[in-house]
């Protein structure tokens, strides 16, 4: 049918069919000479937009109907408790002017303030009104994403807090200080949302999404009104991110919300969205998580960073040194296979201040079993800086089977790398060095790295030797001679 055919019998303006078009909601096919045909479809698409529209459900809601993203019986929940606020609105102020005219009032003479106090007002004075302050946000898994987004952000505090202000590497955290992440995440959640709430109306994640907060009547929540709304929303929302607990809440919330339900947060405030796309939504959501997830890497590499910078003296290389090797949970400078057979010879030990072992208080040193001993660190300075940093080992026919040092050539490459005014975190992560400097270590293998302005280098010769069984190892081979040596060393350029 054509266009005037269509505006017949749908009763609606072309100016309003053509608008529908534009937005979406009809794709009426072409016929040859490029006239629009509408069909059946069309017409009863039409209908029901008017019907809809006549009963002032919003056109986002009618949009995101019509695409299947929402169920008509859920916008409508939303609408017909708007319809009731609004009902109860228009019976006070009815109510008033009945008032108003029974006690014959005039503008010039009778006194307003008496009559307010029965209006529901907003700070500003302006009257409440549903098209401004409606209810009808449902939108359960942007709302979720939203949340996670907040509470991605005040995790990256608790990190920054962690990983920069103490030197803990966060990704190797104990399951206690995984608890206390938990419990520092909600007490930012529960001191900083409800200042962002009564100061803006949204929070990080809600902006992203268009969410604004306000109280039932439309004004901003008082302090202790968003206090008690985040409450709320931990509770029973997020069961106080108890395991388990915490997914059944938020399982319930989504059926609640779904169904058009008040969640009990809501009680005394609403949540409105404002009409931008949802893909637009959508990648700006990826981009920020994108950068948050940056910003956690960088932070976690960043509490790696050791103390001394610059040139350093021999103490303070061997400063940087144990601070490493505490950071990466590294307590000794080789790699022991972590069977019952080897327990007894691992010893965690430190450098002095001379670059010299010393062993932890406390532990019991026994090295014995005929592994390799520890190295024994040589330095080469320049007008007491330290330019180079090696060691040496060298077996022939001793029966000495070869641990791997990657641990301690990485953690000797960091401590001496990272100090370097030309070391940049961007371009060589501390982890990045870390992995190339240990796998190629652990390999017993000839290797060169570099990175901001300095060269690690090792070189290995041997004889007679393979490895041992499990592979972590390299063992004489009974019956044969047998010779090792290996230098190692980091120095500037």
């Amino acid at each position: 049918m054509t266009i005037r055919e269509i505006e017949e019998l749908s009763g609606m303006p072309r100016a309003n069919i053509r608008f529908y078009e534009a937005e979406g909601l009809l794709r009426p096919d072409r016929d040859t000479n490029g006239y629009r045909n509408y069909s059946e479809e069309d017409l009863r698409i039409l209908q029901k937009i008017r019907l809809l529209r006549a009963l002032h459900v919003s056109l986002e809601n009618i949009r995101q109907v019509a695409s299947g993203k929402r169920h008509l019986e859920d916008v409508l929940n939303f609408h017909l408790r708007a319809l009731r606020d609004q009902e109860e609105d228009h019976r006070s102020s009815r109510e008033i002017c009945e008032k108003l005219c029974v006690e014959q009032a005039e503008f010039a003479s009778f006194d307003a303030v008496p009559y307010l106090d029965l209006l529901e007002k907003d700070p500003a004075g302006e009257d409440i009104g549903f098209e401004k302050y409606g209810s009808d946000a449902a939108y359960p898994w942007q709302r979720f994403f939203a949340r996670e987004l907040d509470l991605s952000i005040y995790g990256l505090i608790w990190s920054c807090f962690l990983s920069l202000g103490m030197h803990v590497n966060i990704r190797e955290l104990s399951v206690g200080m995984m608890i206390l992440g938990i419990v520092m995440q909600i007490l930012l959640l529960i001191l900083v949302e409800p200042f962002l709430l009564c100061l803006t109306g949204t929070t990080p994640g809600k902006c992203l999404f268009g969410f604004r907060v306000a109280a039932t009547e439309g004004r901003r929540l008082t302090w202790r009104e968003a206090l008690g709304r985040t409450w709320q929303v931990l509770k029973q929302g997020y069961g106080l991110q108890i395991p388990i607990y915490e997914w059944i809440c938020l399982y319930r919330s989504y059926q609640a919300c779904k169904a058009g339900k008040l969640l009990g947060w809501e009680e005394e405030s609403r949540i409105t969205k404002s009409s931008c796309r949802l893909p637009v939504r959508g990648i700006l959501y990826v981009a920020v998580s994108a950068f948050l997830a940056a910003a956690g890497f960088f932070i976690w590499q960043a509490g790696a960073i050791p103390q001394n910078r610059g040139e350093l003296t021999r103490r303070e290389f061997c400063e940087n040194y144990n601070q490493m090797q505490e950071y990466y949970g590294i307590h000794r400078p080789v790699n022991l296979p972590d069977t019952p057979l080897y327990q007894s010879v691992a010893h965690p030990m430190v450098l002095d201040e001379k670059g010299e072992w010393q062993e932890l208080p406390g532990i019991s040193q026994n090295f014995g079993g005929g592994y390799s001993a520890l190295p024994v660190l040589e330095f080469k300075e320049e007008q007491g800086k330290v330019r180079e940093i090696q060691f040496s080992l060298a077996y022939e026919n001793e029966n000495v089977t070869v641990t791997s040092y990657g641990d301690f050539m990485a953690l000797a490459a960091l401590s001496f790398i990272c100090a370097q005014e030309e070391y940049s975190i961007v371009r060589n992560p501390p982890q990045e060095i870390y992995r190339e400097v240990r796998a190629n270590a652990d390999q017993f293998q000839d290797f060169t790295v570099s990175a901001a302005g300095c060269v690690v280098e090792c070189q290995v010769e041997e004889t007679g030797y393979s490895w041992a069984e499990g592979g972590e190892v390299r063992t004489p081979v009974y019956g044969e001679a047998s010779s090792y040596w290996l230098e190692f060393s980091v120095r500037k350029l």
